[in-house]
């Protein structure tokens, strides 16, 4: 193989929303590729040979042990060429509100998708033949589980911009490379998804099932139609049952602190709920560890928003840098990644590290209150206990809408890598 490039065949999954969704040729940028696949390679390199990369590979002058990069800049470029027309797709944010609830704009995001796929073409710059030729073979024996492990563009860790390549390897093939990543993690089945067609809507089932999914993990969902409010809301399992302790004090988590501290929430009297009258104890900022909004706001009994509310303003949620003092609210990645396969929709555990132990500001008016991320937090034993309690305690019944409550008891979360004296329900992988 003396040949200086290679082209690859990509196929595209779900779509990629995009900035340049209106310009002709746009697709995968190169931008953002070439960095995630040499932090990838440089990473497999090092586990699989027990040291960094060669420094032939490497670009003379950008070392990986800098104060600006963590990985080394390989001696390759990508280019990436779409096959045939790019169908840009309206993503409207009203059918998928867990995906899109904390992006402030009020936009609706627009995506692009390739239906014949995209040809990757890479560019080795090594002179000598030997080590030209093996960069590129790592690079193509590592090309499927890079992408099979990375998603690309805006709401990346939501599934959107997954592409795969070796489209034709079956969902159990797939689920064992993973494993050479994420050995422990879980995933719910759905209908084979046509990579031919560009289409995404309400009915679609991988978007509809990761945020159902991504609902019960961590947000939950208001039923105001039912008249008991102690039934009205279904809490998510973060916020509801996922332990999180400290001593012998109950910690209790930001809600319930927005609602002390700021008077909102109240019932129709003018109480506050008995659940959340104050008690010992510290409050954690617990739902922050699944992702972060800048804003929140509460539902009177009423039915208006705190936003619509003249007396009822927004609280909002600020995160300052101690090394830079810059205040910024949206460089946390969450921690559970969304990988959507054309069988299955998988939920991948990220390190929490970043988000945990971190002091966030919580703001009404002249009114301010200081909490803290949890100290810890295991996101593979969380995806596991989650997967636990959706499959045999989600209270899917609760549901007003058929249709909803139907999907909801459809799926089903299986466990990959879950150790056996400690099974997850549904069928063990």
């Amino acid at each position: 193989m003396g040949s200086f490039s290679q082209e690859f065949l990509i196929r595209q999954v779900t779509p990629i929303i995009h900035f340049q969704f209106d310009e002709a040729g746009a697709a995968l940028r190169a931008t953002e590729l070439k960095p995630k696949l040499d932090r990838f390679l440089c990473g497999r390199y090092q586990e699989e040979q027990g040291e960094t990369v060669p420094k032939a590979w490497q670009i003379a002058g950008t070392p990986g042990n800098d104060e600006c990069s963590d990985y080394y800049h390989l001696n390759y470029k990508v280019q990436v060429f779409p096959i045939g027309e790019t169908k840009p797709l309206k993503i409207e944010r009203n059918n998928f509100p867990m995906y899109f609830g904390n992006m402030g704009d009020g936009e609706e995001k627009h995506g692009l998708f390739c239906p014949e796929g995209l040809t990757l073409k890479i560019t080795c710059l090594i002179s000598d033949k030997a080590q030209r030729e093996a960069l590129l073979t790592f690079i193509g024996d590592n090309l499927e589980l890079f992408f099979l492990t990375h998603n690309f563009g805006t709401r990346q860790t939501k599934g959107y911009g997954g592409f795969l390549y070796c489209p034709e390897h079956s969902l159990g093939d797939r689920l064992a490379l993973l494993q050479k990543v994420y050995p422990r993690f879980i995933y719910c089945k759905i209908k084979s998804i046509d990579l031919s067609v560009a289409e995404i809507n309400r009915d679609t089932e991988w978007a509809k099932n990761a945020d159902l999914v991504c609902m019960a993990m961590k947000t939950g969902r208001n039923l105001r139609k039912l008249k008991n409010i102690e039934d009205n809301y279904v809490k998510g399992y973060l916020m509801k049952d996922y332990p999180m302790t400290d001593g012998e004090d109950e910690v209790r988590n930001d809600k319930a602190m927005m609602k002390v501290a700021f008077g909102v929430g109240l019932t129709k009297d003018g109480k506050m709920p008995e659940r959340c009258q104050p008690k010992p104890g510290e409050y954690s900022f617990k739902r922050a560890v699944l992702g972060l909004t800048d804003t929140y706001t509460f539902h009177q009994e009423n039915g208006k928003e705190i936003r619509k509310h003249e007396d009822c303003p927004v609280i909002t949620v600020t995160h300052t840098d101690d090394t830079t003092a810059k205040t910024y609210i949206n460089r946390f990645p969450s921690p559970v990644l969304v990988k959507v396969l054309p069988t299955a929709v998988c939920f991948l555990p990220e390190d929490a590290g970043p988000i945990l132990n971190k002091e966030f500001a919580f703001q009404c008016r002249e009114h301010k209150e200081v909490i803290s991320t949890p100290a810890v937090f295991d996101t593979v034993e969380f995806l596991e206990a989650f997967a636990r309690w959706y499959n045999g305690e989600f209270p899917a019944g609760k549901f007003q809408s058929g249709s909803l409550r139907d999907r909801c008891s459809k799926i089903r979360l299986v466990p990959v890598g879950a150790p056996l004296q400690n099974p997850v329900g549904g069928e063990q992988t």
